[in-house]
């Protein structure tokens, strides 16, 4: 198994055996692993990623731990039910009729640049608290503050 963990993928088979021919449809661009907000009813990504993501490499560094670790990271199946993953993804490319989030321009990036770093920090919060769990099995997270403090 990679350290892109094909083993626990989860994405759209396509009618494709395997996770390695699953995950080979993914052309690891991050654009899912940015933290998308709402504009007027809109999805939007802003140039804000995950605090996991390896801006060089393009890699999750937690890949094979994501779901547990970062309570936010989604799979393609529930990004692009929600509207989340990037219409030029190839598993949203298989979906007919799917238009993905736009990118946000200049000024809404810096309108919410703030947020959007409230959201990488409670990340970076949530997997530490999940690891230091994992180290000692205390009392259950409470991922619902998580996700009710976002925007």
């Amino acid at each position: 198994m990679s350290d892109r963990g094909e083993a626990s993928r989860e994405g759209p088979s396509h009618g494709m055996h395997g996770e390695a021919a699953r995950e080979g449809l993914c052309r690891k661009c991050g654009e899912c692993c940015h933290v998308k907000i709402e504009v007027e009813g809109w999805v939007v990504i802003t140039p804000y990623v995950c605090p996991h993501l390896d801006p060089e490499t393009r890699l999750c560094a937690i890949y094979e731990r994501r779901h547990e670790l970062n309570p936010l990271c989604t799979s393609p199946e529930a990004g692009i039910l929600e509207g989340f993953w990037p219409g030029t993804c190839a598993y949203a490319k298989a979906v007919p009729g799917y238009v993905g989030p736009r990118k946000a321009t200049p000024e809404e990036a810096k309108q919410y640049e703030e947020p959007c770093q409230v959201v990488q920090e409670l990340i970076r919060q949530a997997a530490e608290r999940l690891r230091a769990a994992s180290r000692q099995d205390p009392a259950p997270l409470p991922f619902g503050t998580l996700q009710s403090s976002l925007f």
